[in-house]
């Protein structure tokens, strides 16, 4: 096995990779297989609950009951199992976890409202959203979100909310972008928010900008190692993560942003474009 468990990464589905899933492990550097989903899915969320110990995967994929259903990954079983049911179709969507433990899903493809309409899951709960999104990037921090770039790469917006809805705009971002990676971390007592590569003006961007939370301004940041969009990122351990992408082929490349530089880290299973990943304490007994 890969690993004996502990705290990993799960990262599930992908435009080529519709219903496989698999766990990293930062520490050791190795992935280990897990329980394939019930249905393909890319475009989706996910996101951990219950202190880190449940996947909750939502939206994405070719079909209505793939865009509008929740499943739930156990890292006590290592299954998957219907979760929650959405009030929009979600594809293209952003989420956070609320420090309350609830999950919202935030935007979508959908032109019949959901592009405006933020949902609290399982508590009957929206609010609008203050402009189109689609293909956004989420950053979350403790009790609120930034929701940065997106609807086709029009937007250089970032916006932050909290479980309310709208709490302020950010400063706009030095160029927009759609399916880029985004997240946190600390530098000191300053919180930096980070964004990098994506699609824009029908090209692959490689280029990396940084916030620091209170200035006005977004910096340039050292640039991904080549372009890429349709990626998949997380905030872990003070870095932000990138997992696979999509430049002309899907990738199998993960890369770790610290102290001001990109550097690879490791290598998923399966090459991903549009998949998901949350951080999740695993079962030994989970991998394959």
């Amino acid at each position: 096995a890969a690993s004996t468990g502990g705290t990993g990464i799960l990262i599930a589905g992908g435009d080529n990779a519709r219903t496989s899933a698999e766990v990293f492990f930062p520490r050791s550097g190795k992935s280990c297989k897990v329980a394939d989903l019930p249905d393909g899915r890319y475009y989706h969320t996910l996101d951990t609950v219950s202190n880190y110990t449940t996947g909750v995967l939502c939206g994405g994929g070719a079909t209505s009951d793939t865009q509008t259903s929740c499943i739930q990954f156990s890292q006590a079983t290592g299954t998957w199992s219907s979760y929650a049911t959405t009030s929009h179709p979600r594809l293209g969507h952003s989420s956070w976890v609320s420090p309350e433990d609830s999950i919202v899903l935030m935007g979508s493809t959908d032109y019949y409202g959901g592009d405006r309409v933020a949902e609290i899951l399982n508590s009957g709960l929206t609010f609008l959203l203050v402009q189109h999104t689609k293909f956004a990037c989420s950053i979350q921090h403790d009790s609120y979100t930034v929701v940065t770039g997106g609807s086709n790469f029009r937007h250089s917006d970032a916006t932050k909310y909290n479980l309310k809805g709208w709490v302020e705009n950010l400063p706009k971002l030095l160029t927009g972008r759609e399916r880029h990676a985004c997240g946190f971390f600390h530098e000191g007592n300053d919180t930096i928010l980070v964004v990098a590569g994506g699609f824009a003006g029908w090209r692959s961007l490689s280029s990396t900008e940084l916030h620091r939370m209170g200035s006005s301004t977004w910096t340039v940041g050292q640039d991904l190692p080549s372009a890429l969009d349709s990626l998949t990122s997380l905030s872990f351990n003070n870095q932000v993560m990138i997992f696979g992408g999509w430049k002309g082929k899907a990738s199998n490349k993960i890369y770790s942003y610290k102290r001001g530089a990109w550097t690879l880290i490791g290598k998923l299973k399966i090459p991903r474009t549009a998949a998901a990943a949350t951080a999740i304490v695993v079962n030994s007994t989970v991998c394959g």
